[in-house]
């Protein structure tokens, strides 16, 4: 059994190519970049541009991954300008995967990405395993259910359902926002696998706060209507900073620019803008409480690195958490400015809450580890691709 994990970027498909390795499958990942130490590596590691290779490596995985300078060259001329080179990178990449995929009797592909890959393996006879990674059909939480015949990106996302053999996802979110479309079209195929986070990059703090100290809370999501930033902006203007501080980081897309300005006017908030992942960590230890009240996620990982913190979390329903409401933080409806402000106030109120449920996320995190999550996806290969 010969299976490839294919992505042009990243994501999470390290753990989930650890998870597959091993019990006599011949496993090979094929990656839009990957450190391997060779000549592109070392002259790039002694420009200002190392930082954009940051975290392209994966110890488990090493001797398991291909690569090609033509793709790596390529890889980094996106990075660099993606306005002018994205086109161009992704269709290179899936013209190399094609090329690379003799012998091959599974691929493992993320969500919005190898389109055409999917459809040469589907011809071929070759199964898929497909992440959805984030919710289908966004805009169905944010204004109304978009008709699927009309947008390309949903229909290309239909198509990838259809020629699955098996749809792997994180959250049951996930699985309800494409239910709405397609009730029990696909069901069969569902498998729910939830993420993780590096308990050795988030360690641990129990949280403690001062009565003459504001409660401080982090928000790390773009800029957005899909992060519910509108809702948190106007949650915030409830609260002085002597009592609430809200630290915000991420980039606006385009909802989210004139969000921008707005942030900068609420006392109780600093934005701080984009922060490399290697200094976040920094953010998840100094701050109390985790916020982010979005309208559709797929599984946020940065629920889990808040955790792996020991950062109690207020969330909606639809970031597709593992938090427990009233546990290990407070699960809240989606665009409700007063269900934010009545969640901070309990925090705020009950310090003992906030002592309470930060011990809790200690035992969350304990089942949601990246460990934890390569075993579950070696128990999904082991069952269900032999």
């Amino acid at each position: 059994m010969k299976i490839a994990f294919i992505h042009p970027l990243k994501h999470h498909v390290y753990y989930s190519m650890a998870g597959a390795i091993g019990e006599d499958r011949d496993v090979v990942g094929l990656f839009g970049y990957y450190y391997k130490g060779d000549l592109i590596d070392k002259i790039l590691m002694k420009t200002k541009y190392k930082s954009l290779i940051s975290g392209y490596k994966y110890s488990k995985i090493d001797h398991n991954v291909k690569t090609s300078v033509w793709i790596k060259t390529l890889f980094l001329l996106y990075k660099v300008n993606p306005e002018k080179f994205e086109k161009f990178y992704f269709s290179q990449f899936e013209k190399w995967v094609i090329k690379n995929l003799r012998n091959v009797d599974c691929i493992h592909v993320l969500q919005d990405y190898c389109n055409e890959v999917i459809r040469y393996a589907k011809n071929r006879g070759i199964r898929i395993v497909y992440e959805q990674i984030i919710a289908y059909d966004t805009q169905q939480f944010i204004d109304k259910k978009t008709c699927v015949d009309s947008d390309t990106k949903l229909l290309r996302q239909k198509e990838n359902f259809d020629m699955a053999d098996y749809i792997l996802m994180a959250s049951g979110f996930v699985k309800e926002s494409i239910e709405n479309h397609y009730r029990n079209v696909y069901s069969n195929k569902y498998h729910i696998i939830p993420y993780g986070a590096s308990v050795e990059a988030f360690h641990y703090r129990k949280r403690h706060r001062k009565s003459d100290e504001p409660l401080k809370l982090l928000s790390v999501a773009n800029i957005s209507k899909r992060k519910g930033t509108d809702y948190l902006i106007e949650a915030l203007k409830c609260f002085d900073s002597s009592k609430v501080y809200l630290t915000m980081i991420g980039l606006p897309d385009e909802s989210g620019k004139q969000m921008v300005q707005e942030i900068n006017k609420v006392d109780s908030v600093s934005y701080v803008g984009r922060v490399p992942h290697s200094k976040i960590n920094e953010f998840f230890y100094s701050n109390d409480v985790f916020i982010l009240p979005s309208l559709a996620e797929g599984s946020s990982l940065s629920v889990y690195e808040a955790i792996a913190s020991g950062m109690p979390c207020i969330v909606t329903n639809n970031v597709g958490s593992i938090i427990t409401h009233m546990k290990d933080g407070i699960v809240i409806p989606s665009k409700d400015t007063q269900a934010i402000v009545g969640a901070i106030d309990k925090i705020y109120n009950e310090p003992g809450l906030l002592e309470f449920m930060s011990e809790q996320t200690k035992n969350t995190i304990a089942e949601f580890t990246w460990d934890k999550y390569e075993k579950k996806i070696a128990d999904f290969y082991r069952e269900n691709i032999v």
